[in-house]
């Protein structure tokens, strides 16, 4: 921030400068022209010297940090959208489950898990409650058909 602060007081400075030597010169002056091209030269020397001080190498490692500066956001947006794509699986996961067993007349809990999988399938449920064993048996059939959760991946609480 100090850099740019005394880039922008030498610029103008240098305007202040030319302004002044134009002002003593006047317009109507021999030398007019040749001080408007000295005073073009020495504003445009002043404006592009930092410029030329910048070696590549400075911009090499600028572009360098950026770059791993992407790559972290970008890592990190895409574990975001899997932790979220995950948990919505889940959730649907669940509530498909606990529908199936309300409209049995059930009244259970419902804990789906996940594999690593991209994107993430569920591969086991664990339920708890009471249930007859005819309609226990039968919401472990709608679980394997319907989620592909086979039946030794439910476990009855």
């Amino acid at each position: 921030m100090e850099g740019i602060r005394a880039y922008l007081l030498s610029v103008v400075a240098a305007a202040i400068i030319s302004a002044l030597v134009m002002k003593l010169v006047g317009n109507k002056s021999a030398y007019c022209g040749i001080i408007k091209l000295v005073t073009g030269i020495f504003l445009s020397i002043t404006v592009v010297s930092p410029l030329v001080q910048i070696t590549f190498t400075d911009m090499t490692d600028y572009f360098e940090t950026l770059d791993i500066r992407a790559d972290a956001v970008v890592s990190d947006g895409v574990n975001s959208s899997h932790a979220a794509m995950a948990e919505i699986i889940k959730e649907n996961t669940e509530a498909y489950i606990l529908d199936k067993a309300e409209n049995m007349g059930l009244t259970v809990n419902v804990t789906v898990y996940l594999s690593d999988d991209t994107p993430p399938t569920p591969i086991s449920v664990k339920i708890s409650g009471s249930a007859a064993p005819y309609a226990k048996m039968q919401l472990q059939s709608i679980i394997e058909s319907d989620l592909s959760i086979p039946k030794e991946n439910q476990a009855w609480i």
